[in-house]
This record gives C-alpha cells, structure tokens and sequence, in this order.
C-alpha cells in the first residue's frame, strides 16, 4: 500500500478540478511532470467525500484558478501549494452535528461514485450515453448544493458561472 488510508487524489494539471476519493487505497499516481498526488484527511472537521464535492465545485475551482500556474490550452497546476488557502466549510454545526446540505453532498459524491464505476462496467452504447448524463445531473446537482452551503447568491453565481474560468 502506498498510503495506509483513504486519499483524495488529483492530478498535478488540469484544466477543471479533477479529484477523486479513494476509499479502497486503490489509487496513485508516479512522480514526474503531469503526474499526481493524495491528499491524506488530517482533519475531523469534515469528511474526504465532503471535501471531494467541495473541491470538485465550480465555487473552488474559481476561486482557485486566478492564483494557480497556469499553462497552455487552460491548464493549471493543482498543487498543493495552490490548495492551502482554500475556504473550506466544515461538515458540522457548531454543536457537532453534521450540516444537512452537507450530507446531501456527502449522498450525491457517493452516487456519482458509483455511477462511475457503472461507466467503466458498460458496455452498451444507449445505456452509457444515458449514465454519462446521469453523472452529469448528479454533477450539476452537487455544484448547486455547494453554492448553498456557502450562500452564494444568484448574482454570485452569474460572476461563478459566466466568470473566464467556468467550463461548465
């Protein structure tokens, strides 16, 4: 085993957030150029699912972008160096129950999870273009959730989505 525990792995560049959660220690990438790496949960303040459908969000990816490398094409490195300064919202309330749209995202990141590992398993050409757009709902589903957990309002949101760096 490369890490003893469940990891959040991304890519070192890319155009959009790219992160996965890997539970099952199943994931890695080599060293190099474009290679990759884990991040190893350190805090009990949220969950790597949460932290998963945090960092995916078109709210992150924007923040982000404006003071990461940036490549050619529109790529950028995600370092960690890049990550840090994040605004990470917890999982819990201030009486350390789990937030409610925090478990909803926790619920979509395990559905688009599994939905995924379908896309790998498929081989039919109708029923893949249909969990294709089954993945993308539940995508578009858990940027929404994310943009209420943070209060974005519609305005907000329009400089988020209609901003230079949104691919969505």
């Amino acid at each position: 085993m490369l890490f003893p525990r469940p990891k959040i792995i991304t890519p070192d560049i890319a155009a959009e957030a790219s992160f996965a959660y890997d539970e099952d220690d199943r994931l890695y990438f080599s060293g190099g150029v474009a290679g990759g790496y884990g991040l190893v949960m350190t805090s009990n303040k949220v969950t790597p699912q949460f932290l998963t459908g945090l960092l995916n969000s078109s709210l992150l990816d924007w923040y982000f972008k404006p003071g990461a490398a940036r490549f050619q094409e529109g790529y950028f490195l995600y370092e960690s160096r890049f990550l840090r300064n994040q605004p990470i919202e917890t999982y819990y309330d201030e009486k350390d129950n789990p937030k409610e749209i925090a478990v909803e995202i926790v619920s979509i990141v395990r559905q688009v999870m599994e939905a995924k590992k379908s896309l790998h398993a498929e081989g039919d050409s109708v029923l893949l273009a249909r969990m294709v757009d089954h993945v993308q709902e539940l995508e578009r589903n858990l940027d929404n959730l994310v943009l209420a957990l943070y209060g974005i309002t519609q305005d907000e949101v329009k400089l988020v989505k209609e901003g230079p760096w949104y691919k969505g």
